[in-house]
This record gives C-alpha cells, structure tokens and sequence, in this order.
C-alpha cells in the first residue's frame, strides 16, 4: 500500500512539472518586452477605418518593416515607389501594451513568429524577419 501511495505521488508531481512547464507557451517563457526585439515585416492590415486602404496599397507594390531593439528604440522603414524612408522613435512595453512616440497605449500580442498590434478597430500583423 505504502509502495503505491508512493508511486501516485511520483506521479501527481511530475503531472503538475510538466503542467507548469508546458505553460511558457511560444514565447519560450519570455515576456513581451523581451519577445517584441527584432526584425518585423508588416504582413497585412485590416480593418473599417480611415487610412486602412492607403496602407493596403502600400503592401501590395512595396514594403513596411519595424526594428524594435532592447534599448527602447525601433524603426519604422518603408518602401514604396521607388520612395524608401526610415522613422526612427522610442517604446516600452507594460503588460500586453505597447507605448510609442505618441504616448497612447496599443494593445498587441505575439503568437510564434506573428506580431499582432490593434488600434482602433485595425489590425496589422506582421511577421518576424
């Protein structure tokens, strides 16, 4: 009895390791702050708002991508006929927040390679590079 009131306790905490281990998810248990640095290229951007087309078009002939670095700096470089320009700013990330040059909280997620930012009824996601 003693022998298999053992083996169930072995067996409940291994469950629950593996359960807490499991959990970290895609970001391999770093925060947003940590995931979000890197190379990022706007995929595509939706949404019923103003400037949602513009954009739209702007990915169809050339190209938007974002650099966000651990010091609280990123780009913003775009490509677009023949046009290429480069916007550099700063940002920090609180919680599932992020906060750029304007001051305005966005929400944004992070799910694998996709970086999923929503701000007022749009969404643009984009794609590790």
């Amino acid at each position: 009895m003693k022998k298999t009131i053992a083996i169930l306790l072995v067996a409940v905490m291994a469950l629950t390791l593996f359960a807490a281990c499991g959990k970290k998810g895609a970001g391999d248990g770093k925060n947003l702050a940590d995931q979000i640095i890197g190379d990022w290229k706007v995929e595509s951007v939706s949404g019923d708002v103003e400037g949602v087309e513009m954009f739209q078009m702007v990915l169809e002939s050339g190209s938007v991508e974002f650099t966000f670095k651990d010091n609280g700096e990123y780009n913003l470089y775009m490509s677009f006929m023949g046009q290429e320009q480069n916007n550099p700013g700063t940002y920090k990330v609180e919680g599932d927040k992020m906060i750029m040059d304007d001051g305005e909280p966005t929400p944004f997620s992070i799910d694998g390679n996709k970086l999923t930012v929503t701000v007022d009824g749009a969404s643009m996601v984009m794609v590790r590079k």
